[in-house]
């Protein structure tokens, strides 16, 4: 993280052969002691970006999405550790967050940590995305809800770091929420049709991993060993409302409060500046069609990715209202 100078960008220098010709003199640099004996580092320029594609070989699909680029991650002098050291990382990173808010607004906050910093970035108190299982071109559909940071909060000696409830405990890390599926007729699951009195809660999904991978089948659909799209062996599974009268619609997980639990997301309080209430999480939906009649001998396949749209509270109490990529 830093601009290399001096003995050592001569070295590495890919010339008009694109063969860097001292490669050798940095490993050997290295390996005498473990240090950059090199001229220290300049000031970090330019960025990093990525991408990521899935591919299922057997059945000819690609799913591609690009990687999330945080701009002004690093504010320090230029670092460079040794090979095989996974520093930097997540939680190297500045203290201070700013979030462009939906009316313009850009809130500041200052933090304890770098991770915290990262994670009031990605905090979202509900997640929306959409699902489909036509039967007649096969589709299926999983979420996969991903959260970066999860290991910082809760992977420490004592009580969790908000906004997580649950610490981890050598096996998983869990914390609850609530999930409405509406059909895009908005037909939705009435569990409770006729419970009057003490009537039980809904519940939702528990995320207990830094990733994880849930899957919306049809209402007569049984989960199988492993999901349906990703083949996903550590999955949630939950069916369609059986009231649907299409076979596609969307869906919402809301982290700010848990009725089966009967808890609330925590808040994330900064030491100054604006606090926000949900989990820092990102992910996506991917969609799986097979086409079995599109000619003659042939079973077309066809896949799509799309990014998970979200809400959240902002705030010094996290009360006000804003949205962040939500739809239109």
């Amino acid at each position: 993280m830093g601009g290399v100078v001096g003995d050592a960008a001569e070295a590495i220098d890919h010339g008009t052969v694109g063969i860097p010709f001292g490669c050798n003199l940095l490993e050997n640099d290295w390996a005498d002691n473990g240090e950059w004996d090199f001229d220290e580092l300049g000031d970090p320029t330019g960025g990093l970006l990525g991408s990521v594609s899935l591919i299922n070989v057997a059945e000819g699909l690609n799913f591609s999405y690009d990687a999330i680029a945080l701009d002004n991650f690093w504010d320090e002098d230029g670092l460079h550790t040794a090979p095989g050291n996974p520093l930097p990382d997540l939680s190297s990173g500045s203290n201070e967050s700013r979030v462009l808010l939906s009316n313009g607004e850009l809130a500041v906050s200052e933090w304890s940590t770098g991770f915290e910093a990262v994670s009031a970035l990605l905090m979202k108190t509900e997640v929306y995305n959409e699902y489909a299982y036509d039967t007649v071109v096969n589709c299926q559909s999983d979420w996969v809800m991903s959260f970066p940071t999860k290991i910082y909060h809760t992977d420490v000696d004592g009580n969790p770091i908000a906004p997580f409830n649950d610490n981890w405990d050598g096996n998983q890390s869990c914390d609850a929420s609530d999930l409405i599926i509406l059909d895009n007729e908005a037909q939705l699951e009435i569990s409770n049709q006729g419970c009057t009195m003490h009537c039980p809660p809904p519940q939702g999904p528990q995320w207990c991993y830094s990733s994880n991978v849930m899957e919306i089948i049809a209402p007569d659909a049984l989960a199988e060993e492993s999901s349906r799209v990703l083949a996903s062996d550590n999955f949630l599974s939950f069916t369609a409302p059986s009231e649907g009268v299409v076979e596609s619609g969307w869906a919402s997980v809301d982290f700010s409060f848990n009725f089966y639990d009967n808890i609330g997301t925590k808040i994330m309080t900064p030491v100054t500046g604006t606090g926000y209430k949900g989990l820092p999480v990102t992910g996506f939906m991917v969609q799986e069609f097979t086409n079995s009649a599109a000619a003659s001998g042939l079973i077309a396949q066809y896949g799509g990715l799309f990014m998970h749209k979200g809400l959240v509270d902002a705030g010094d109490l996290g009360v006000d209202l804003v949205f962040r990529n939500a739809f239109d």
